[in-house]
């Protein structure tokens, strides 16, 4: 877990916690599925407009930082190896970055800037949010289409290998988190406005699914699928995780007060156990029954 203080931390199940010294806020941390199979790391994204290489033991900085040059917005894992990230950035780009360093950098990617982003490298698809057009939808009314954008991926080596795909618009409030099945099959959206979409995947494009998933009361922060990918857990600002089952749409677990000034991560550690923290600087484990 990271923070504004420049500091990232990490907590074994047993033992002292450890800490490396970044030395700028951070802006995002990217961690690997449990089903990664290589060295235990966190990618740490941080104001300085970098990504620094933490080994989980110990909390050690692997190798040097690497510039970024842009603001990271979101960023996600855009291989199945899970061996680069793809960031999206303040400025309209989309960065491929590895363990060296850069790969490439797709300028003006999105038409607006972006608030989230989701891949899966097995459906072959990026999602991103955006935020909403300038101006007025009519006269008096402020401009409530916050778009997601898919993107098609024919080639992760190349910024031509991603091609514009379909604009999904069901979201009035700003999208802040993405996050696809392990298989692809689903994508879930969240927004500012305490609202949950789960879409379809097939065939390069995507239809809502599930709207039932609307019991936050504030900005929702944060999705993720547990590894079966029929359950998605979500924390908000309101201090609650919420823990769905996309086959049982009416039915979930509450974890009310989960942190006390607002959920900000939530982490999925196997089928049935989860992680979370919060702005009240805790980090807690959850093993659902």
């Amino acid at each position: 877990q990271g923070g504004g203080d420049g500091f990232v931390a990490s907590v074994p199940s047993q033992g002292a916690v450890s800490k490396a010294k970044i030395g700028k806020g951070i802006q995002h941390i990217l961690a690997h599925s449990p089903a990664f199979s290589g060295a235990a790391e966190a990618w740490v994204f941080s104001l300085d407009d970098s990504l620094r290489r933490i080994a989980v033991e110990g909390s050690q900085i692997v190798g040097s930082p690497i510039p970024l040059g842009e603001f990271a917005v979101s960023a996600a894992w855009f291989d199945k190896e899970e061996t680069k990230a793809l960031v999206a950035t303040g400025k309209d780009s989309l960065i491929c970055v590895g363990a060296s360093g850069v790969e490439w950098t797709k300028a003006n990617a999105v038409p607006r800037r972006p608030t989230a982003i989701g891949v899966s490298a097995v459906a072959g698809l990026v999602a991103i949010g955006l935020e909403r057009p300038e101006g007025m939808s009519a006269p008096g009314v402020q401009n409530t289409q916050f778009d997601l954008q898919l993107f098609n991926i024919t080639d992760a080596g190349s910024p031509d290998g991603l091609t514009p795909g379909s604009v999904l618009q069901e979201h009035l409030k700003e999208v802040t988190s993405l996050k696809f099945t392990p298989a692809g099959n689903f994508l879930a959206s969240a927004d500012a406005g305490n609202k949950i979409f789960v879409w379809a995947v097939s065939g390069g494009n995507a239809s809502v699914a599930i709207t039932d998933f609307c019991l936050h009361t504030a900005r929702i922060t944060c999705l993720d699928w547990l590894p079966d990918g029929k359950h998605l857990v979500s924390g908000a600002l309101d201090q609650t995780i919420f823990v769905w089952d996309v086959d049982k749409p009416k039915e979930y677990t509450k974890i009310a007060e989960a942190h006390k000034a607002g959920v900000t991560s939530v982490a999925a550690c196997s089928d049935t156990s989860f992680a979370s923290v919060g702005n009240d600087g805790f980090l807690k484990v959850y093993s659902l029954s």
